[in-house]
């Protein structure tokens, strides 16, 4: 790099430093003061102006009022409100006689103000039963003897074998269509009440079944056997 080429690196960064102090700084043709070039006597036309190092107390206030200036010199939060007369009530500046309250006060749910009607039943619930009453829900107890009842009914004196709802589906095959697949086989079954429409297969197998002979293997039984032997003899 040469020579020139570093010093006007320099240049560049050293104007950008000023520019930014400047701008920092603010136009000086913005003073109040009457010096305006010259930020060292603008300070000094100011100093002259506030006394030359001089200072403000609370009697310098002329307008103060005795507690006022109390209240200016106060110390702490004690000697405040010492000088306003609260002595040591904690109370907000501003509280009056018809807002204090006394210094043993104990509101109760009344005066929550922002609280619900069941919110107020919690608060004032004398024991954990008026409590759930108050939400309308019942105790452990209460619901384990609720579901208890509800089982005993539910069994309702069924054999063990048969009090619990996997024995029960057990007994019925597991099958989720029983009673389609107890009418289906109802349906199968030869009928002595009533007649039915039995299809050639049907028929088999129930003579099958029964072990008997189908008509047409009996033939007609009204058949006049007596005229057959007569014509045999003629």
């Amino acid at each position: 790099m040469s020579l020139v080429t570093q010093v006007s690196d320099l240049a560049v960064a050293t104007g950008t430093a000023i520019k930014a102090t400047r701008a920092s700084v603010g136009p000086l043709a913005n003073l109040t003061t009457t010096a305006k070039s010259d930020l060292v006597a603008a300070i000094n036309e100011l100093v002259t102006t506030i006394g030359s190092g001089g200072h403000v107390d609370a009697d310098s206030i002329t307008d103060a009022t005795t507690i006022g200036k109390a209240l200016i010199r106060a110390v702490d939060a004690v000697a405040a409100r010492t000088a306003i007369g609260a002595g040591t009530s904690n109370l907000v500046l501003g509280t009056t006689s018809s807002t204090a309250k006394a210094g043993d006060y104990q509101p109760s749910a009344a005066n929550i103000t922002d609280a619900t009607s069941a919110g107020r039943a919690l608060l004032t619930a004398v024991d954990a039963t008026a409590q759930r009453t108050a939400l309308g829900v019942r105790s452990t107890a209460d619901t384990d003897a609720a579901i208890s009842a509800a089982v005993a009914g539910l069994v309702d004196g069924a054999p063990g074998a048969l009090d619990t709802l996997k024995e029960f589906a057990d007994a019925l095959g597991n099958d989720a269509n029983f009673a389609t697949t107890i009418m289906t086989a109802l349906g199968n079954r030869l009928r002595f009440d009533a007649a039915q429409s039995l299809s050639g297969p049907q028929q088999a197998q129930g003579q099958t079944n029964l072990s008997v002979y189908s008509r047409a293997e009996i033939g007609d039984p009204t058949t006049d056997f007596v005229s057959v032997l007569t014509s045999a003899l003629a």
